[in-house]
């Protein structure tokens, strides 16, 4: 499901409004760390994917914090299988400073990371999973064993006072440090009934109603998209979708670093000098990409003027979805 969202949004977004023409589903916005806006449900943000994905550390909060003050957020919905501890706690005591709702639609995960944001909501509903375990961090992010050891400590510590400060049932967080990192504790319908969840409200139905919306758009443009191609001399650069229908977009690798600082800060430099950007990490490494651009022939271009400006020479990738 997540996938399936995050492939519609990217091709709405990218020929959904240009195909035709005009737009099937009104404009939404991105903020970075995850969060879109879509005016069709007012004074509503969605997480949909990686929580603290392709964001400055130091500028994750103010991300969110604008995306709340320029639409008078007071409800959120959650769809995401996680991302970073330190992001997830940060949203979480945002949404509990600004009073936020939060929800989320069935069939959706909320996991890891992006629990401590649901438990931040001061109501809380969910159609979905709510999956919590056990905080570890990834090999290439370790220093030194000692290193290790007092982090580890050091975010035990903000978990538990996060958790209590949201009044989360103890039972809830002993099942959490009795998962390693690897094995996820699901929620229960016990275990939400003592976190006190709420009743369906109207607005629930109305997000379910924009996500059903979003789901038949993004089938409608693929139709359009496929009809345009068709009509189009078989050279012409036009986006084109995969054996499942999905939209086919790029990216530009522009480099790998073993220290995400660098990453970061590489990052940064590009979205200062006007680049949309995104991240990717394996076991060992973590790989900065210009884009997604669905036309292959826009990164051509931009390879040049990267490697003129930042003196890298990129390698153009199939754009997928984490």
């Amino acid at each position: 499901m997540l996938k399936t969202f995050l492939f519609n949004l990217l091709l709405l977004s990218l020929v959904g409004f240009s195909v035709t023409g005009k737009a099937t589903l009104s404009e939404f916005e991105r903020y970075e760390g995850g969060f879109f806006y879509f005016p069709d449900t007012p004074n509503t943000l969605y997480l949909i994917g990686v929580v603290g994905r392709d964001v400055v550390r130091s500028a994750a909060g103010l991300s969110l914090r604008r995306a709340i003050r320029n639409h008078n957020v007071d409800k959120l919905v959650l769809i995401s299988e996680g991302g970073y501890m330190e992001y997830g706690l940060e949203y979480a005591w945002i949404v509990r400073d600004n009073k936020i709702a939060v929800y989320i639609p069935p069939n959706a995960p909320c996991l890891s990371a992006c629990s401590f944001i649901f438990f931040g909501g001061v109501e809380r509903y969910s159609e979905g999973s709510v999956g919590v375990h056990q905080f570890y961090e990834d090999s290439d992010r370790r220093q030194n064993v000692r290193e290790t050891q007092e982090e580890t400590l050091s975010s035990v510590g903000d978990i538990l006072a996060t958790l209590n400060s949201f009044d989360v049932p103890p039972h809830i967080y002993e099942h959490m440090f009795s998962k390693d990192g690897s094995e996820m504790y699901y929620l229960n319908i016990n275990d939400l009934r003592k976190l006190g969840v709420t009743s369906r409200q109207n607005w629930h139905s109305e997000v379910d109603a924009l996500l059903e919306k979003l789901n038949k758009s993004a089938a409608q443009s693929r139709t359009q998209t496929t009809a345009y191609k068709a009509t189009t001399a078989p050279e012409t650069d036009t986006p084109t979708l995969d054996h499942d229908g999905l939209p086919v977009a790029w990216g530009l690798q522009l480099a790998s670093f073993k220290d995400e600082r660098n990453a970061r800060a590489l990052q940064t430099d590009l979205l200062k000098a006007g680049y949309k950007t995104y991240i990717r990490r394996s076991d060992t490494l973590v790989r900065v990409y210009i884009g997604p651009e669905m036309e292959r022939s826009r990164l051509e271009t931009l390879k040049e003027s990267i490697k003129r400006d930042f003196a890298l020479d990129g390698m153009i990738t199939r754009f997928t979805i984490e």
